[in-house]
């Protein structure tokens, strides 16, 4: 394998590093993309690549501030102002000039904070807009939900009329029955057919209008069905009217 020169390793960015700061941002790691950063600027420090290694400091430096890491903000504020003054003219013991080297020192560190303080910002607005899209989101959803349920609600109301006009204009006689035989809604047909209104009728069992002869089938035939052993069933048997008579 041919040598690798150390220009060429400056001018290429290291792919571990990338990658794990990507994996720690992706997961909400704070600390750890703080870490890696750190860790990057490091190893470009040592490469001589001034820019890139500013670049990860900088990184480093917002993700301990985020999370709270005062002592480790202090040491490096320390550090980047040792690194920054290792690159400035060597001190010439003049006053004036000392004064200059030290202002230059304290606004760097300076921009060092204010870039934090826009990448603040940054994030709260960038938070703003993901909360109002999640909010537009899920105004919509709501929305469409509320659009289904009125669906819905139409649907059940048409399905009701329908079931209504079925029951209650058929020609045939029916009623609705409860698990002990009452009659829970009944219409028009078998009201006229037994002769009884329908708040008299609701009063009333089937057994109370049904044949004494015909009884033991019907108690035969409701508990096969109470039972499970039928769904549905058919046979003949008779009725009593209102006034006795058979039907």
């Amino acid at each position: 394998m041919p040598p690798v020169s150390g220009d060429h390793i400056i001018q290429r960015p290291h792919p571990l590093f990338t990658k794990a700061l990507a994996v720690a941002r992706q997961h909400r790691l704070i600390h750890w993309e703080g870490v890696i950063a750190e860790r990057a600027a490091w190893f470009w420090e040592a490469q001589g690549n001034d820019r890139v290694a500013q670049g990860y400091w900088q990184q480093a430096y917002d993700c301990f501030s985020r999370w709270g890491a005062q002592a480790k903000l202090r040491a490096m504020e320390r550090h980047y102002r040792d690194w920054i003054a290792a690159r400035l003219p060597a001190s010439l013991d003049e006053p004036e000039f000392e004064a200059a080297r030290a202002e230059l020192l304290d606004h760097q560190v300076t921009l060092l904070r204010l870039q934090l303080t826009q990448t603040i910002e940054t994030d709260k607005r960038l938070d703003a807009e993901r909360h109002a899209r999640e909010l537009d989101q899920a105004t919509q959803r709501l929305r469409e939900e509320v659009a289904q349920r009125k669906q819905i609600e139409a649907d059940l109301r048409q399905s009701e009329e329908l079931f209504r006009l079925t029951f209650d204009e058929s020609p045939i006689g029916a009623a609705m029955v409860s698990n002990e035989a009452g009659f829970l809604r009944v219409n028009r047909a078998l009201c006229e057919l037994l002769g009884y209104s329908e708040q008299e009728l609701t009063r009333l069992t089937v057994d109370d209008v049904t044949h004494p002869d015909d009884l033991q089938l019907s108690y035969e035939q409701r508990d096969r069905f109470w039972n499970a052993k039928i769904t549905k069933a058919k046979f003949d048997k008779r009725y009593l009217t209102r006034t006795g008579e058979t039907v």
